[in-house]
């Protein structure tokens, strides 16, 4: 978070040093596009995707935000057939630059490829390739002036690990040559279990590459799957364990992934996601009571309907507050919220006030 304004005194000999040294690094990082708030201002940072199909309610939250979110990402691009990339459609992430500016926070957009692996492997395949989406990623960061891009390539093949981790390091060398950011959106895993994606994923050299390693700890529980917590509190930790311990990430660069979202199940089959107001209506026209989970760390309810039971498991600024508690014990970067729009409208103070404490 930005560091609160402090009063100004005289400045000792030694002060006077340190504030040139400050001053000519920000001064280098400016020239190199970098904005200087990415370098001087210390973790850990709150960050929130914006997706196109929810844009309005993600700007409203962003605008009135201030300084609870330092970086927001545009879920704006897709990786198409043969390394066409193109923006999702109703995406405007230039729209953002704006707001978020006003509110000082950076624009990390994101890059997807719709879970398809054959699309990254085509990109892959040879150095000639890799180097040429290195070289239109970086140009459309630099040409547009967002503060850097966020690769969020899922559901890989496993023979493409290696590959993947060059196509990372070349882009890495580019931005940064820019004074740019790159952020990389991993799937979650821990020392016991590990899906076929994660497996692709090399945690550990994208955490030596990249700048930031965003987490995805949710979806254990999804709407493929019998009901439960989405992220449950145990599961969180033990995926940290696996990044930090076992993969070795430095914990400033891990951005733990906080679900804002919840699943709606009837008779143990979802029907789909819900938000934070949507899973609150369901419960008050139901005349039923919300629960808390202490050892999942998440709100759920029941509802018997027309012979059928109902089951929602969804999150809270509570839950928030306990993953930003968890981030801070254990030195992290941030947290990385999916998504904006749709959240208790106390999560991100909470999410800010607890990552300050200590």
């Amino acid at each position: 978070m930005q560091p609160h304004p402090r009063t100004i005194r005289p400045a000792s000999p030694h002060a006077t040093l340190l504030a040139a040294a400050i001053a000519t690094l920000v001064a280098i990082t400016t020239a190199l596009g970098l904005p200087a708030r990415a370098q001087a201002s210390h973790g850990p940072h709150v960050a929130a995707w914006h997706v196109p199909w929810d844009a309005a309610a993600g700007t409203r939250t962003i605008q009135g935000a201030g300084q609870e979110i330092d970086e927001v990402s545009p879920f704006a691009l897709e990786l198409v057939g043969r390394g066409r990339i193109r923006r999702m459609p109703g995406a405007r992430p230039n729209a953002l630059l704006g707001p978020a500016r006003r509110q000082g926070m950076l624009v990390i957009p994101t890059i997807g490829n719709e879970f398809d692996p054959d699309r990254v492997s085509w990109v892959l395949a040879t150095p000639q390739r890799r180097r040429a989406h290195a070289i239109a990623l970086t140009r459309l960061v630099v040409r547009n002036g967002w503060d850097g891009i966020d690769v969020d390539y899922e559901n890989l093949h496993v023979s493409d690990r290696r590959r993947y981790v060059l196509l990372l390091d070349e882009l890495a060398r580019r931005l940064h040559h820019r004074g740019r950011i790159l952020s990389v959106s991993v799937l979650a895993r821990t020392d016991r279990f590990a899906s076929r994606g994660a497996r692709a994923t090399d945690h550990r050299a994208i955490g030596r590459i990249a700048d930031q390693v965003r987490v995805m700890a949710y979806d254990y529980h999804w709407r493929g799957g019998p009901p439960g917590p989405v992220a449950p509190r145990w599961w969180v930790e033990e995926v940290l364990d696996y990044m930090l311990g076992t993969a070795r990430i430095p914990p400033r660069k891990v951005y733990l992934g906080v679900p804002l979202y919840g699943y709606h199940w009837v008779q143990g089959r979802p029907t789909a996601s819900v938000t934070w107001r949507q899973a609150r209506t369901r419960a008050r026209r139901a005349g039923v009571p919300i629960r808390w989970s202490a050892r999942h760390g998440s709100h759920w309810f029941t509802v018997q309907r027309g012979g059928r039971r109902h089951t929602v498991w969804f999150e809270t600024h509570r839950a928030t507050r306990i993953r930003a508690r968890i981030a801070r014990e254990r030195g992290l970067g941030g947290l990385a919220m999916w998504r904006l729009g749709g959240e208790d409208p106390r999560t991100f103070p909470v999410a800010a006030r607890e990552l300050q404490r200590g």
